[in-house]
């Protein structure tokens, strides 16, 4: 509902946009009243020689509206965006912290029910990646466990038991059994060739 018009210098309008009528045009151009001129906002450029001026005019409401409009829209999208950045951040979180515990929790299921044979990939260097490299080389201490065990229990006697801390209990406790068997083993021997030689006496 803006105009465009050509304006000579009695005020007369010589060319005009369709959207305003000539008189309305006219009597605003030419209107002492500031309240009926404050409804609109008005620029003009003079062209000296003839004494004519181009003005260019838009209601005030429409100006408004526009601003109105414009702060709404940017809302809008700054919501959007705010929502698309939560969206980003929660899948950063979901892929860098929830999947990697996610993981190390299924891992630790597996390991509470006997299964030694669970692999755990490197997850970085941060907290989560130690975390990871932590929860591995605890694996890996209980694979070679049972991996020890299960060669003491086919009668292989000469695997080799290392305690990895002064708490490792479980490692003393196998240690401990090995050296018994070990030294059974010996004990039997040596009674079984001591009757052989016919030194039934031998104890």
């Amino acid at each position: 509902s803006g105009f465009v018009a050509l304006v000579d210098a009695k005020d007369k309008v010589r060319f005009h946009s369709k959207a305003t009528p000539a008189e309305a045009i006219e009597a605003l151009v030419s209107a002492t009243d500031a309240d009926v001129k404050a409804d609109w906002v008005l620029d003009q450029k003079v062209f000296e020689p003839w004494g004519y001026r181009v003005i260019v005019g838009y209601p005030r409401d429409d100006i408004n509206a526009l601003i109105a409009s414009s702060r709404t829209n940017i809302l809008i999208g700054g919501g959007i965006l705010a929502l698309l950045i939560c969206g980003m951040i929660a899948g950063l979180v979901s892929r860098r912290i929830v999947h990697p515990v996610g993981v190390l929790v299924q891992a630790a299921d597996a390991l509470a029910k006997g299964d030694v044979t669970i692999t755990i990939e490197s997850m970085g260097e941060d907290e989560i990646g130690s975390l990871s490299r932590s929860f591995r080389a605890i694996v890996d201490a209980s694979r070679e466990r049972a991996e020890a065990a299960d060669h003491i229990a086919q009668g292989d006697l000469n695997v080799t038991i290392q305690e990895r801390s002064e708490r490792d209990i479980l490692g003393k406790a196998l240690h401990n059994a090995l050296t018994t068997l070990q030294s059974l083993v010996e004990e039997s021997t040596r009674l079984s060739h001591a009757a052989i030689a016919g030194k039934l006496a031998t104890r």
